[in-house]
């Protein structure tokens, strides 16, 4: 399908953002299909959308320990866990993840809370399977943090300074934690 055929898919509001913000080329398929999923959000400007992520990759790489291409949680003490999967063998349908996600705001709001964030605190979204960065506030992401989480990437949510991290992994395992409890920091062997 050509970039064109897939462009015709999305909402005009949708499209009228990719053709502000990507003149030549959509961005990947992860991307797109968050934009269109958090059009809302977007057109209302609660979310801003960056076309690089980059910057914000470096900062957890400096930040947290990275093993396997994502945050070793093992290293990092006084984190929270929490798994949304049951059953590796057998796929989860994204109506029942978007559920079992949405029925843990209580929790994920009182675990941010623990930590001082507060629900208009700026957050960054970032994940290894798009080339985009959403920028919003911890109350925004607590709306729609289910949609965000849902895609098939390992995602992270950090303030700019990178103090704590939230990781979402593609096994549908969810961690919290902050950087000052991390024992090392870049890539560090297994």
């Amino acid at each position: 399908m050509s970039n064109d055929d897939l462009r015709k898919q999305f909402s005009e509001g949708a499209q009228a953002w990719l053709r502000e913000n990507h003149e030549s080329n959509l961005p990947d398929t992860v991307g797109q299909e968050m934009i269109e999923e958090l059009e809302a959000w977007v057109s209302s400007g609660d979310i801003e959308v960056e076309r690089c992520n980059e910057a914000y990759f470096s900062l957890i790489e400096d930040k947290y320990p990275i093993s396997v291409h994502r945050i070793d949680w093992s290293k990092v003490s006084k984190h929270r866990e929490m798994l949304f999967r049951f059953s590796f063998t057998e796929p989860i349908h994204s109506d029942v993840l978007r559920e079992r996600l949405a029925d843990f705001r209580g929790t994920l709001s009182l675990w941010l809370k623990g930590l001082g964030v507060l629900p208009d605190d700026v957050v960054v979204f970032v994940g290894d399977g798009t080339e985009i960065a959403t920028k919003m506030t911890v109350r925004v992401f607590l709306d729609c943090f289910p949609i965000i989480l849902e895609q098939p990437q390992h995602g992270y949510l950090l303030p700019v300074d990178g103090r704590w991290c939230l990781n979402y992994t593609m096994e549908s395992e969810l961690f919290l934690g902050e950087s000052s409890n991390a024992s090392a920091t870049g890539w560090i062997e297994q």
